[in-house]
């Protein structure tokens, strides 16, 4: 078999479909619909039509035809369709049936098409879009080579909470694993000095001020991020409000709604900023920091974390779900406690008992949760998406 590369977008490729009683008789008789509206004109132009309407389908099933032989062609796997109906078509009408590829994504060998269908006279009858993948397309130099696990060759990762305990050991593990570092927190001093240091070792890293809850800032940030090291290709959002410690009928919404807007609002407004560059670079990740507190039963007095924390991760699902065939994956890294700055207020008896009901009787290192991060944004993970990585010494067991 020869070599298949994906068309380039803008290619076209057209197919004529006839529209005759022969071919609308047949077509009915195939699918068992006989609906008078397109067999019987009498009825059709008592309804107001000037004969027969003819099936959608019996001229739109030949985008199979269009799709498998002409654009892209054999080997071409139909994975989804829209259609939008725009007028109909008659007995006698020539219909020219047109796909162009719109968007393509070598990361995963698939294509979106603009699709339409137009009458000899001019009329749009049918549109729409096909999402189309072929399998056997070459990528890169090579036969089945993936695309890098956060897109192209320069790897950029922007890390959200790299001020904290956590944020400050995932950034030392990227830059081991050779990532360009956007370092972004609360704390700007923090993050300008951990950048300085960095850049001393030879890495190339930046600081760049990020209020989550802010789609503006987070756009500023990230276009700041862009003009100095590159577009982010990896995504990890590690920040999180203060933690509580107070009852649910005692907390106050506003607290509740902090904690949403860092967490899901964040992630959110992250995606939004960063993915269409992913997206045109070939693929992106998104690393979500969860919580053990959305596995089983949430801790006392945690309720604005916990519940922020369950939307960030249902969230960073939906992402993986819905941008993958885009090239971009997401994965939620959900540790136990972790002796950090943020659990510095958790008070020492929760911590306790949070080690003793380990099965390995102690807290999480940040490293070893740094270092799960650093495995899913490596080579060795591109086949990992959608799944909550949990950390906590074998405590949630599925």
């Amino acid at each position: 078999m020869s070599k298949q590369f994906l068309p380039e977008i803008g290619a076209r490729a057209t197919l004529s479909v006839a529209l005759t009683e022969e071919h609308v008789r047949r077509f009915a008789e195939h699918i068992g619909d006989d609906n008078p509206l397109h067999m019987d004109d009498d009825f059709a132009r008592a309804l107001g039509f000037p004969g027969r309407v003819a099936h959608g389908m019996s001229y739109a099933a030949f985008l199979s035809t269009l799709i498998g032989t002409r654009l892209p062609g054999p080997g071409a796997l139909w994975a989804a369709q829209t259609y939008r109906f725009a007028a109909p078509a008659f007995i006698g009408d020539e219909i020219t049936l047109a796909a162009e590829v719109v968007e393509a994504v070598s990361a995963t060998r698939t294509l979106k098409l603009a699709v339409e269908a137009v009458t000899a006279d001019g009329r749009l009858v049918m549109e729409g879009e096909s999402t189309v993948v072929l399998p056997g397309a070459e990528i890169g130099e090579r036969a089945g080579a993936r695309a890098p696990v956060a897109g192209g060759t320069r790897r950029v990762a922007l890390i959200a909470g790299a001020s904290g305990g956590l944020g400050s050991a995932i950034a030392a593990a990227l830059a081991r694993d050779g990532y360009s570092l956007a370092l972004c927190g609360r704390s700007a001093e923090r993050n300008a000095a951990t950048a300085k240091h960095l850049r001393e070792t030879g890495v190339d890293a930046v600081a760049a001020a990020l209020d989550l809850t802010d789609a503006a800032a987070v756009n500023n940030a990230v276009a700041t991020i862009r003009d100095a090291i590159g577009a982010p290709t990896l995504v990890v959002h590690a920040a999180s409000a203060a933690l509580p410690n107070a009852r649910v009928e005692s907390t106050d919404w506003e607290i509740f709604r902090r904690h949403f807007e860092i967490q899901a609002g964040g992630l959110h407004r992250l995606v939004q900023s960063t993915a269409p560059a992913m997206i045109e670079s070939g693929g992106g990740l998104f690393i979500y920091i969860g919580s053990t507190a959305t596995h089983g039963a949430p801790p006392n007095g945690m309720a604005p974390y916990a519940a922020a924390k369950a939307a960030g991760t249902q969230l960073a699902k939906s992402i993986a779900l819905e941008l993958a065939p885009k090239g971009i994956r997401a994965n939620i890294v959900s540790p136990g406690f972790m002796v950090t700055d943020l659990t510095a207020s958790v008070p020492s008896k929760t911590r306790k008992l949070a080690a003793a009901q380990s099965p390995l009787r102690r807290l999480a290192e940040v490293d070893e949760v740094s270092g799960a991060v650093a495995f899913l944004s490596s080579d060795q993970s591109a086949y990992i998406n959608g799944h909550d990585l949990v950390i906590d010494g074998g405590r949630t067991m599925a």
